[in-house]
């Protein structure tokens, strides 16, 4: 796949434009405005940048590409927030990576270790994402994007709180899996329900800092299923300069996204890793069916 940022196309989105004048406001395709949105906004709308990396999986597995196409589509279209913008990158990092100083937060669907977005290869990655971290920006690691090899796991830890570190952690392949709410109250968690999956892979024995005060357990499981214990899948992390972090450890199937509080949980997330205020009932979406349809031989 061609490495290059989708941003230098441009389309139309502006609704008003379009219903009142049939006039062309230009916007990046790559970008987007939310609902109900106008490029004038005052003060500048926050901007959520995504980023998925290609597949490595089998159909229906680690679908990074679409996952994040599936979760920006929804934040685009989520009704009840306020303007906001979207950025996204398949498979590609920005040729000028000062296109990430403005993000309010980062949504990382990639793959894992030596073969994750920042890598000790890609010194520049990390340095300006340890920059953005420390100028406050948000982030939210799903799944694989949870897993950074030893040389990168000090900045990963100062980021989001934990890792799924490659001497420490399991990734059990689990039927029915229960989900748990750790942490009901919390923003993140506003209109979600404990969940269940068929199947799934959700990574456990996640390595955190002792005693890290910065980190709150959102999801818990019973994991692994043959030596089962009470294990974190999910928590949020606010950094000491007001930043904050989400991770979960899965999903490793698409179809999971087709769980409405699943879905309803990650959008909750990179709303409030950006400081966007979660709506009470939670970020609305829906989604079609045919987005989890098995693709055409």
């Amino acid at each position: 796949m061609d490495t290059k940022s989708l941003g230098g196309v441009w389309h139309v989105l502006s609704r008003r434009q379009f219903l009142g004048f049939s006039a062309m406001a230009m916007v990046p395709a790559a970008g987007g405005w939310a609902r109900g949105t106008e490029p004038d906004s005052n003060p500048p709308p926050k901007k959520i940048v995504f980023f998925g990396g290609v597949k490595t999986h089998g159909p229906g597995a680690h679908e990074h590409l679409k996952g994040v196409q599936l979760l920006k589509r929804c934040i685009d279209a989520a009704a009840g927030i306020v303007p906001l913008r979207t950025q996204i990158y398949l498979d590609a990092w920005p040729q000028n990576a000062s296109d990430l100083d403005d993000a309010a937060t980062i949504v990382l669907m990639w793959e894992g270790w030596e073969s994750h977005l920042v890598n000790s290869r890609q010194g520049d990655r990390v340095r300006k994402l340890d920059e953005l971290m420390q100028r406050g920006a948000g982030l939210v690691c799903l799944h694989a994007a949870t897993a950074v090899d030893d040389d990168v796991e000090k900045y990963f830890l100062d980021w989001v709180g934990g890792n799924k570190n490659r001497k420490y952690s399991l990734h059990p392949m689990a039927r029915n899996l229960d989900l748990a709410l750790a942490a009901p109250d919390h923003p993140i968690c506003r209109s979600v329900r404990p969940m269940r999956f068929p199947e799934e892979e959700f990574y456990c024995k996640i390595l955190f800092r002792t005693d890290d005060r910065r980190i709150t357990p959102l999801l818990t499981a019973m994991l692994p299923p043959d030596r089962p214990e009470r294990q974190v899948v999910g928590w949020a992390c606010e950094r000491a300069n007001g930043g904050r972090a989400f991770a979960c450890t899965g999903p490793h199937y698409h179809a999971s996204f087709r769980n409405d509080d699943f879905r309803r949980l990650v959008l909750n997330a990179i709303l409030w890793t950006a400081k966007i205020d979660v709506p009470r009932d939670g970020c609305p979406s829906a989604v079609s069916p045919e987005e989890f349809n098995p693709p055409k031989t």
